[in-house]
This record gives structure tokens, C-alpha cells and sequence, in this order.
């Protein structure tokens, strides 16, 4: 007789004839280029509207936060060949050239025009397809999910009516 860790639990198979758990699921969706490429984007879209929103102060951290985002790309740009090497880009594809022009716009408004809010426009209308891509092949690899539960419904609802007896 065969022992079974809880590591080696014995897998069902869902309407399609798949051995998968939603372990397996979740796996799967970490590693998929797509999900990691999506989440990356939306990391970037809220790290890139905040400082945005932060910029519109004048003379406020966002000043700050603008231009440690713009010597960060400087960095990356010029290690771009050493994968490994510090430096971090938040609007990978919009050139260096557009951040430093966009902050022209502080010197006349007194630094209350949110120049980093052009770049970050310029990002978004990259990272967008990047999220809805992402989401949409997370979405695919989580789809038969709710068909596992409706086919696997009785099991579910008995373990947690051991769990949480009806008084």
C-alpha cells in the first residue's frame, strides 16, 4: 500500500478529463509570460499615477519622486546590457528625453504643473493592452474553475458542513 503525503494528494479530474488543482492553477498562472508581463504593467501604472498625483504639489515629494524615477531610468538605460544591474524604469517605453522635457513645464506654473503625468500617459497607453492580455490569460487558466466547484459541489458543501455544523 502505497503511503500519500499531503504533498502527493490524489488529484480529480474535472468535466474536460484534466487532472488539475487549483495549486497547479495558481502555478501555472505565476509562470505564464503574459500574467507576469500584466501584473507587471499594473505595479507600473499605480507606482506611475501616484507619483503623478504626488507631482501636482508644488515643491512636494513628487518633485522628488520625478526625478529619482528619471535618474532610475538614466541608470537603466545605461546598464540596459547587464540584465542584473541596479537602476529601475517605470515608463520603460516612452524615451528619457519626454520626462525631461515634460518637467520644462514646472519652471513657468512654479512646479504645480504634474509633469510626470505626461510619461506616465505615454506608459499607460502601452501597459493597458499588456493588463487586459495578462488578465484575460489569467482568466483562461483559472476559467474551469467554477466547473470544478459546480461538479465537485456536493463534496465541497459536506466537508464544510463537518467544519460548520448547521445548529
Amino acid at each position: 500500500m502505497e503511503n500519500k503525503s499531503p504533498e502527493k494528494k490524489e488529484l480529480q479530474t474535472n468535466i474536460s478529463g484534466e487532472t488539475i488543482t487549483f495549486t497547479q492553477k495558481m502555478e501555472t498562472m505565476s509562470n505564464d509570460p503574459k500574467v507576469k508581463e500584466g501584473v507587471v504593467a499594473f505595479v507600473r501604472t499605480i507606482l506611475n499615477v501616484g507619483i503623478s498625483i504626488a507631482d501636482a504639489a508644488p515643491g512636494g515629494v513628487g518633485e522628488i519622486l520625478d526625478a529619482v524615477a528619471l535618474i532610475g531610468k538614466k541608470i537603466r538605460e545605461k546598464n540596459k546590457d547587464k540584465s542584473q544591474t541596479g537602476g529601475f524604469d517605470l515608463t520603460p517605453d516612452v524615451p528619457a528625453w519626454v520626462n525631461v522635457l515634460a518637467n520644462a513645464g514646472e519652471i513657468p506654473t512654479g512646479g504645480v504643473f504634474p509633469s510626470y503625468a505626461i510619461p506616465t500617459v505615454f506608459q499607460l497607453s502601452r501597459d493597458i493592452p499588456r493588463m487586459v492580455e495578462g488578465f484575460n490569460q489569467a482568466r483562461s487558466i483559472l476559467k474551469n474553475e467554477q466547473v470544478d466547484y459546480q461538479v465537485n459541489k456536493t463534496q465541497i458543501d459536506n466537508a464544510i458542513e463537518k467544519f460548520n455544523p448547521k445548529k
